[in-house]
């Protein structure tokens, strides 16, 4: 089977790959991976991993190998990301604030060296 590779940025036209475990990106980003950690994620990203972490509790024995992956260690994670978010918005809300006060104080001072000029 042939598994052609349309619409894809780095596709070279004609090229075909006999195997989808070879597809060349995954070399290039590393699988699965996050990738540019300085961007957020997209919200259904996160919603995706929120049910995965709820599926997961459902799950009676899941021990993993990898510790980090252990449900106390996945909620710690998660109520950090939520603690996180929580103060971005205050803090987005404080900013934005902050911001309108200075646009009132701003107009305030134009106005008044308009009355000043007349």
């Amino acid at each position: 089977m042939k598994y052609d590779t349309p619409g894809i940025k780095y596709d070279l036209p004609g090229v075909t790959y006999d195997n989808p475990a070879l597809f060349p990106l995954t070399y290039i980003y590393g699988g699965n991976m996050a990738q540019d950690q300085t961007k957020k994620l997209d919200p259904k990203v996160i919603a995706a991993d929120i049910t995965s972490l709820q599926a997961l509790t459902a799950i009676t024995g899941y021990t993993p190998a990898n510790p980090a992956c252990a449900l106390p260690a996945l909620n710690t994670v998660q109520t950090a990301m939520t603690a996180a978010q929580a103060l971005e918005t205050q803090k987005q809300a404080d900013a934005d604030a902050a911001r309108d006060a200075a646009v009132k104080a701003e107009w305030a001072f134009h106005n008044a060296m308009l009355a000043a000029k007349d």
